[in-house]
């Protein structure tokens, strides 16, 4: 049998866990939302860059420095 006292620790854990759970879905709903009104256009930008070096430590994956800018298309 449960006391008074347990009853109520039991009540605040369950509160404590809807806070949780509402938190965490939250948190992980707000960053679908938000991208879907990002617009990437159809061309969106044009790069120009030029490649100032590229060298690899492995024999497989490259690094490279690149500079420049994009040209951002206009949008139609």
């Amino acid at each position: 049998m449960c006391t008074a006292n347990q009853s109520s620790d039991n009540i605040h854990e369950v509160k404590n866990m809807k806070k949780v759970i509402l938190f965490l879905f939250v948190a992980l709903w707000v960053p679908f939302t938000a991208v879907q009104d990002l617009d990437y256009g159809e061309g969106g930008f044009i790069a120009n860059f030029d490649i100032d070096s590229a060298h690899t430590t492995d024999g497989t994956n490259y690094k490279i420095s690149a500079t420049g800018k994009p040209i951002l298309l206009p949008r139609p």
